[in-house]
C-alpha cells in the first residue's frame, strides 16, 4: 500500500504518515512510496488511536462557514464604497443635470424623428457652461469630459492637435486635465490627498493577519499537439481546444478548477516553438508543473524546453503520458521513462521522485488520478500566502478588449486585489475598474492564487512583470513620470527623428499587430527563427512598432510614414483602416495561425530580396556645346565618340577623370527629333534629370543596368 492510499483510508494527511515513519527510522521518498509490510501494523495502531483526527473536518467546516458569513456580509459595504461621491462644485452639478434632460426630452417627444432630433439638439445647446471644478486625480477621458461639460470628442480632438491620439477610455494625468481645462477657459483645482494611511488600514480591516493556505497553481507544459489544452478541456468541460486557431494554443490562459480533490489553478501554455517566452512566464509563477508527453510521439524538442523551464523555476514535475489509448501502453511507458530519465526525471518506481500517470485526455482515463497526485503534492509543499500583505500579482498576458480597453490576466501571489485599487506595473499604471474571474463573472476582490482579468490600465501592460498595488500619491507620481504620451506618438516621434534613407526594397520594415502582447512576442520570436534559418534573411527584417488589438488607422499611418509592411496575427482590420490601406497602398500580411503568417512573410522576403545590379558601359560622348533653356534646365550638345548612347541608360558626367554626377536621361534628340539611341560619329543632345552643371569638354558615359 502507498502512503497516500493509507492516508486517504484513515482520513489523515500524507505528511503525518511520513513524519511517523521517519520517527520510527523508516526512510521514504514521498507520498508515492510503498509502506513496508512490517510498518503497517504500527501505523494502523497509531492512527486508530487518534480520534482527535476525525473532528478536524467539522472544525474546518466551522471556520469556512464563518469565513463565508464574513464574505456574505462584506459586499453591501463594498458596493456602497464603490459609488463615486458627487462632485462638490456647483458648476459641475449643473452640467450633469443639464446633460440628463435632453435624454428625457428625446424619449417623450412626438412621433416624428426630425422633431425629436431638433428638440434634443436645442436642449444640448443650452447646457450651462462650467467655469470651475475640483477633481481628485487622474481620470478616464470620458469622466473628464463630463466634469468639464464637454463631449468626449472635444477632448479627443484637442489631444489629437497636441499629437496624442486616444479614446474615451484613455486615462488622463492630472496635469493633462488641468492643461486641457485651461484650453477651454475652465479653472481646474486638484484635491491633494490628505493622508495615505487609510490605504493600508482598509486592507488590514478586511482580513485577519497571518499566512493562510492557498490553492496550488499548476502549469501545463509540453510539445505542440501533445494534448495540453485537450486535458484542460476535459477538466473544465469548456471546449477550449476546439476554439483554438489551427489546433494550437496561441495564448496563455489561467483557469480556476474545482475538482473532487480540491481547487486547483491551471495555467495552459502554448507548445509552438515561437512561444518560448510565454512558456517561461507560465513556469515563473506556478508551484507544480504537469509535463504532457504524447505516447505516440515521446519526448520532443519543446518537451525538453519545458523541462528546462521547470528546472530553472525549481518546480516539482508530474508527467502525464497522454494518448495512452492509441498505443501499447506497457511498451510505450517504458520507452518514455527511459527518455525522461536521461533528463533527470527519474520515475518513482525506478527509485526516483518523478510521478508518471498514464492518461487519455479525450476519454478521461487516468485524469482523476492525475488531479489527486497534484493535490497530494500541494499538501506536501504546504503552500501559504498572506492575504493582508501589500497586494502583488504576476502579469501573465495583456491585450486590448473592445469594451474595457487595455486589460491583463494576472495571478495574485500576495495580498488581495480590490476594485478601486491604484497600481503600477512595467510600462503601465492604472486603477482597477473591474475584476473578472475565469468564468467571466465580475468579482469584488481576488486573493492569492485566484486568476483574474483586470481592466483599468492606461496602456497595454508588459507580460512577465509584476503588478503592485500602491497608494494614490505613489500612483500619481508614476503617472506624471510617464508623461501620458501614447505609444503611437512615441513611435512616430522616433521615426521622424531618424533620417530616413532612400527606400530599399531588400529591407522589410514591419509593424506587428496581434491580439495579445504574448502573441506580439511570439511573432518577434518567429522572425528571429526565420533570420537564423537562412543567412540571406539576416538583417532584412526590422520591427519598428508592436501594437495590441485590431489594425487601426494609427497602425496604417505609421506603416505609411515608415514604408512598412503590417503583420497581423489573429486580429481584424478596422473599417477605416481598411479603406486607408487601399487608398495609400499599404501592404498587410494577415493570418490567424502563426506558422502560416511566417510562411507568408518568407514568401514576401523572396519577392523583395536584394537583386544584384550589373552596370555595363555601352557608349561615350563628348560635350561640345551648352544650351541653357527656361527654368534653369541645360541641354548638353554632344558628339558620340564611342559605342551608343541609349535613351534607357544612365549618363555619368566625367570631368578630369572624376565622376561628377550620374542620372537618368529624360530626353534624347538627334537632328531635332526624339530618338531612342545615337551611334558613334553622330551628334546628339540630351537632358539629364537633376543635373544642369555641364561644361564644354565633359565626357558623358552611357551606362546600362541589368539585374540577376
Amino acid at each position: 500500500m502507498r502512503i497516500y492510499e493509507f492516508a486517504k483510508k484513515h482520513e489523515t494527511t500524507s505528511k503525518d504518515v511520513i513524519e511517523f515513519l521517519k520517527k520510527n527510522s523508516v526512510e521514504v521518498a514521498n507520498h508515492m512510496a510503498v509502506i513496508p509490510d512490517d510498518s503497517l501494523a504500527p501505523l494502523e495502531k497509531q492512527f486508530k488511536k487518534s480520534p482527535a483526527k476525525k473532528p478536524a473536518p467539522s472544525a474546518k467546516k466551522a471556520v469556512s462557514s464563518a469565513g463565508n458569513s464574513t464574505k456574505k456580509s462584506a459586499p453591501p459595504s463594498g458596493k456602497a464604497a464603490e459609488k463615486p461621491a458627487t462632485p462638490s462644485t456647483g458648476g459641475v452639478k449643473t452640467t450633469f443635470n443639464s446633460r440628463k434632460k435632453p435624454a428625457r426630452g428625446r424619449r417623450g417627444g412626438g412621433n416624428k424623428k426630425g422633431r425629436q432630433r431638433r428638440e434634443f439638439v436645442d436642449k444640448e445647446i443650452h447646457i450651462e457652461p462650467v467655469t470651475e471644478f475640483t477633481f481628485d486625480g487622474d481620470l478616464p477621458l470620458s469622466d473628464a469630459a463630463s466634469i468639464m461639460g464637454k463631449k468626449s470628442g472635444d477632448l479627443i480632438l484637442s489631444l489629437l492637435q497636441r499629437g496624442i491620439p486616444c479614446n474615451k477610455n484613455h486615462v488622463l494625468s492630472k496635469d493633462l486635465i488641468v492643461d486641457l481645462a485651461g484650453g477651454f477657459g475652465i479653472v481646474a483645482h486638484l484635491n491633494e490627498p490628505v493622508a495615505t494611511e487609510s490605504f493600508d488600514k482598509k486592507k488590514a480591516v478586511a482580513c485577519a493577519s497571518g499566512d493562510k493556505s492557498r490553492w496550488p497553481v499548476v502549469v501545463v507544459m509540453g510539445h505542440v499537439d501533445h494534448g495540453k489544452t485537450t486535458l484542460l478541456d476535459y477538466i473544465r468541460r469548456a471546449g477550449v481546444a476546439a476554439k483554438e486557431k489551427g489546433g494550437i494554443t496561441q495564448h496563455l490562459g489561467a483557469y480556476e478548477v474545482s475538482s473532487t480533490h480540491g481547487k486547483i489553478v491551471f495555467v495552459d501554455t502554448p507548445g509552438h516553438e515561437a512561444f518560448t517566452t510565454m512558456r517561461g512566464r507560465g513556469a515563473r509563477v506556478t508551484d507544480i508543473a504537469i509535463l504532457v508527453v504524447a505516447a505516440d510521439d515521446g519526448v520532443m524538442p519543446q518537451t525538453l524546453e519545458a523541462i528546462d523551464h521547470a528546472k530553472q523555476a525549481e518546480l516539482p514535475v508530474i508527467v502525464a503520458v497522454n494518448k495512452i489509448d492509441k498505443v501499447d501502453a506497457a511498451a510505450v511507458l517504458e520507452k518514455i521513462k527511459r527518455q525522461l530519465a536521461q533528463h533527470d526525471l527519474v520515475p518513482e518506481d525506478w527509485g526516483g521522485k518523478t510521478v508518471i500517470v498514464p492518461i487519455s485526455a479525450k476519454t478521461g482515463h487516468g485524469v482523476e488520478e492525475l488531479l489527486e497526485m497534484v493535490v497530494l503534492q500541494a499538501q506536501m509543499m504546504e503552500l501559504k500566502a498572506d492575504p493582508c500583505a501589500k497586494a502583488q500579482a504576476f502579469i501573465l498576458e495583456a491585450k486590448i478588449d473592445r469594451g474595457h480597453g487595455p486589460v491583463a490576466t494576472v495571478i495574485p501571489t500576495q495580498g488581495t486585489l480590490r476594485q478601486g485599487d491604484y497600481f503600477v506595473s512595467p510600462g503601465a499604471t492604472g486603477k482597477i475598474r473591474s475584476l473578472i474571474d475565469s468564468d467571466g463573472k465580475k468579482i469584488a476582490e481576488a486573493g492569492p492564487s485566484i486568476p483574474v482579468q483586470i481592466a483599468g490600465f492606461d496602456r497595454t501592460a508588459k507580460p512577465g512583470g509584476w503588478l503592485n498595488v500602491v497608494p494614490q500619491s505613489e500612483y500619481s507620481k508614476a503617472r506624471s513620470s510617464s508623461g501620458g504620451v501614447s505609444s503611437f506618438a512615441a513611435d512616430m516621434r522616433e521615426v521622424t527623428r531618424s533620417d530616413q534613407p532612400e527606400e530599399d526594397l531588400s529591407v522589410l520594415n514591419l509593424v506587428v499587430c496581434a491580439d495579445t502582447q504574448g502573441s506580439c512576442d511570439a511573432v518577434k520570436k518567429a522572425i528571429s527563427i526565420l533570420s537564423k534559418k537562412d543567412a540571406e534573411y539576416k538583417g532584412r527584417m526590422k520591427i519598428l512598432r508592436n501594437s495590441v488589438g485590431d489594425v487601426s488607422e494609427q497602425d496604417v499611418l505609421f506603416a505609411l510614414n515608415s514604408s512598412s509592411y503590417i503583420l497581423a496575427l489573429n486580429v481584424k482590420v478596422e473599417r477605416n483602416a481598411a479603406a486607408l490601406t487601399q487608398e495609400k497602398h499599404v501592404k498587410i500580411v494577415r493570418n490567424d495561425v502563426i506558422y502560416r503568417l511566417t510562411d507568408a512573410l518568407e514568401e514576401l522576403l523572396q519577392l523583395t530580396r536584394k537583386k544584384k545590379i550589373i552596370q555595363k558601359k555601352v557608349g561615350t560622348a563628348e560635350v561640345r556645346k551648352i544650351f541653357p533653356i527656361k527654368s534653369g534646365v541645360v541641354i548638353a550638345g554632344c558628339m558620340v565618340v564611342d559605342g551608343t548612347v541609349k535613351r534607357t541608360g544612365k549618363i555619368k558626367c566625367m570631368r578630369d577623370g572624376e565622376e561628377i554626377f550620374c542620372g537618368s536621361i529624360t530626353s534624347l534628340q538627334r537632328d531635332k527629333k526624339v530618338v531612342k539611341e545615337a551611334h558613334a560619329g553622330f551628334e546628339c543632345a540630351f537632358i539629364i534629370d537633376g543635373f544642369n552643371e555641364w561644361q564644354v569638354g565633359d565626357l558623358a558615359e552611357c551606362i546600362l543596368e541589368t539585374s540577376e
